[in-house]
């Protein structure tokens, strides 16, 4: 299993998309399933749902935090919870 210090240096696509997702899914406060990553050359791009906007701005200084990510689209989209049983 690779960690995030296997990345260093000037990395593929690959690599720094791999790099990022490993970033994301270890920070306790971001709930990483539902958020995916694309990259191309050093730009790092988020999509997906989370349900909080502290959740979003968690991925992107996450993401931001990754070495070789030069820039950040954060298109990440806020879906609050639903209470269950409500009608």
């Amino acid at each position: 299993m690779r960690t995030i210090m296997d990345f260093t240096g000037d990395c593929s696509n690959g690599e720094l998309r791999e790099a990022v997702l490993l970033r994301l899914e270890s920070d306790p406060e971001i709930g990483a399933r539902d958020i995916g990553v694309q990259t191309d050359d050093g730009v790092a791009i988020l999509t997906g749902f989370v349900h909080s906007y502290a959740e979003k701005a968690a991925a992107g200084k996450a993401a931001k935090s990754v070495y070789g990510v030069k820039a950040l689209a954060n298109d990440i989209d806020v879906k609050p919870m639903t209470p269950t049983g409500s009608q």
